[in-house]
């Protein structure tokens, strides 16, 4: 389960369903996303779809869904120090509530 679940998703839904697992944490690969970074850079539909995907054949294999998408070191990057710095300042927020 997991090696090349880009292509495999719907087998691992089915492994996970046999195992008896009602529920399964995915994260959100903001380089499958936006592969430039930024939203001007453009939009992976693609990468979109295979989220979509996912969440939907969970959905139908009558499984819960949770979704993790901070991830400090994995942020999309600006060009800017300014925009790094308030990812920065989200991510900390994000991760202890403050």
């Amino acid at each position: 389960m997991a090696v090349d679940s880009y292509h495999l998703y719907k087998e691992d839904v089915h492994l996970i369903r046999q195992m008896g697992f009602k529920a399964l944490r995915i994260s959100i690969s903001w380089s499958r996303v936006l592969p430039g970074g930024r939203l001007d850079s453009g939009v992976n539909i693609e990468g979109i779809k295979y989220y979509s995907d996912l969440i939907d054949e969970l959905l139908a294999n009558e499984r819960k869904i949770g979704i993790s998408n901070v991830v400090q070191w994995a942020e999309p990057v600006d060009d800017s120090n300014v925009a790094d710095v308030k990812a920065a300042l989200r991510a900390f927020d994000f991760s202890f509530g403050w």
